[in-house]
């Protein structure tokens, strides 16, 4: 295998590009503090307020020792999702393997915390109260997958979501574009419905980074609480 051969891919620039979009952010996040806030330092502060309440809703009293990376992720996640949208460039989120390896190393973090916080009596997650003995061993087996099923859940959720609307985005504007070509006014139409699936898709992007901050939130919860 030749690791010098190092092909530069649409994916590797746009996962580059946010990557200087996210220390933008942050810098402006850390750096802009005036008596006066402006309207950048406004919407951070906002933005931050955002995260603890959601964060609050679903870790109550351990919220502050999770904002730090939980806010980190989602920040990331919202840069990637939606500087996909911006056009000639490449949504990384719609490809299976980011998504999978930030799910995958969040719910490892989320195991490794709840051993570390109840050692051996992190197994009582696997084996719900009241179930009778006869449907014990069944019932174990199955928490058990679908635990781990989870990460594959949480990250095909934000594939497939981010996938199907830019892959809508793509088909449509070759629409626009072989219409536009024969008849302007014929183009108006699917012109219309990308400005429409693009708004969408605008909105999917955030809504995205949400629920997957809440999903791994409660995750978190749950390898906490043991509930």
């Amino acid at each position: 295998m030749d690791f010098t051969d190092l092909d530069i891919t649409n994916f590797a620039i746009s996962l580059v590009l946010s990557f200087l979009i996210f220390l933008f952010v942050l810098y402006a996040a850390l750096s802009i503090s005036f008596v006066v806030p402006s309207s950048l330092q406004l919407f951070l502060e906002d933005f931050y307020k955002l995260c603890c309440n959601i964060l609050d809703q679903q870790l109550g009293e351990r919220s502050p020792t999770h904002v730090s990376p939980l806010l980190v992720l989602f920040t990331a996640l919202l840069i990637v999702n939606l500087q996909g949208l911006v056009p000639l460039t490449f949504t990384v989120t719609g490809t299976f393997i980011l998504p999978f390896l930030l799910a995958f190393w969040g719910n490892i973090i989320v195991l490794l915390q709840g051993l570390a916080e109840h050692g051996l009596e992190y197994r009582r997650l696997f084996i719900p109260q009241g179930v009778p003995s006869m449907m014990l061993p069944l019932i174990v087996v199955v928490e058990i997958l679908s635990y781990f099923i989870r990460t594959f859940s949480l990250s095909l959720r934000l594939f497939a979501n981010m996938m199907a609307g830019h892959s809508l985005l793509y088909i449509l504007a070759g629409f626009v574009k072989q219409a536009f070509f024969s008849s302007l006014a014929i183009s108006l139409l699917p012109f219309s419905l990308v400005v429409i699936v693009y708004c969408l898709e605008f909105a999917i992007a955030l809504l995205q980074a949400y629920v997957f901050l809440v999903l791994l939130a409660i995750y978190c919860n749950e390898s906490l609480v043991l509930h």
